[in-house]
């Protein structure tokens, strides 16, 4: 059996802390979209939600969501230096690297985003 070489992370929310800017943006921009804005007494419950009931108790089609999270992307990518590091994700990556480990990222954000960060 081969041992482990690789590692693939996502990037949002476990290597940089976007989840407040990505809520920030999406409640800005959720009346264009006639979608419900998400406060801050939801974040914890809607964790632990299907994502199907949360799209539709927030009115978020699955063509809504498309342009939403294109939206939010091309938003993101202008704030990019306000994002700070997942705590502890920056020891704990230098560590899996300097053990032989090779890293990876795995996003459905942008490249340019994550190339910015």
């Amino acid at each position: 059996m081969n041992p482990i070489t690789y590692i693939i992370f996502d990037f949002d929310g476990t290597i940089a802390d976007t989840i407040d800017l990505a809520l920030n943006i999406y409640n800005r921009i959720a009346p264009e979209f006639k979608c419900k804005p998400i406060h801050e007494e939801d974040k914890r419950r809607l964790r632990v939600r299907q994502t199907k009931d949360a799209l539709e108790e927030f009115g978020i089609t699955k063509v809504k969501l498309v342009l939403l999270l294109l939206r939010i992307r091309k938003e993101m990518s202008k704030n990019i230096a306000a994002i700070k590091l997942v705590e502890g994700i920056k020891e704990s990556l230098h560590a899996l690297k300097n053990s032989g480990l090779r890293l990876g990222i795995l996003t459905s954000n942008s490249t340019s985003n994550v190339s910015l960060f």
